[in-house]
């Protein structure tokens, strides 16, 4: 999932304006299928990223979701002054135990935040 904020100096607030999730070709509805229907079928598949649609995550996690954001800000002001301005995604995965776990940044929103 891709978290998606802005931040401006102006109100020194992170906005957290939503989630999407990455498309990629033949990947996702290949890995929908069960794995004996996947032993059976012989294609080529792909990983190419081809676009995003809009996600939503449980309301339990949101919290952490807004912490995370915070914590960048923070983190990007003190490494790299004046850190930070204007939208950024946190891409990240969500483990079996709920953790959230970032594993990329974008310097801008990637996809579609709405």
């Amino acid at each position: 999932m891709n978290f998606n904020y802005f931040y401006t100096p102006i109100s020194k607030q992170v906005d957290f304006i939503g989630i999407e999730r990455r498309l990629q070709t033949n990947v996702h509805d290949f890995n929908a299928l069960p794995a004996k229907q996947q032993l059976d079928i012989n294609v080529d598949l792909q990983n190419i990223e081809v676009g995003h649609t809009p996600a939503s995550i449980r309301e339990s996690l949101l919290e952490k979701v807004i912490k995370m954001g915070d914590k960048f800000v923070s983190a990007a002001k003190k490494e790299y002054a004046p850190g930070i301005i204007g939208p950024f995604s946190l891409q990240s995965v969500i483990t079996k135990d709920l953790e959230l776990v970032v594993y990329d940044v974008s310097l801008r929103v990637p996809g579609n935040p709405i």
